[in-house]
């Protein structure tokens, strides 16, 4: 049983971090982890510069 679980594992990463086509499911389960992620990103010093230029570029627009 363990050794199944170490191969799903491995599997699983190989299929995640290959260039191999996933699944719009497989991108749906992601979404817990990705959230926190781009919560950290939006928050940071690099994500706040760029939501200040993304703002300046469409009050431009409008």
């Amino acid at each position: 049983n363990d050794r199944q679980t170490v191969v799903n594992g491995v599997k699983d990463f190989n299929r995640r971090f290959s260039s191999a086509q996933r699944t719009w499911l497989e991108y749906f389960y992601d979404i817990p982890v990705l959230i926190p992620y781009i919560i950290r990103q939006v928050f940071s010093t690099e994500g706040l510069a760029l939501a200040y230029r993304l703002r300046a570029i469409v009050l431009m627009i409008v």
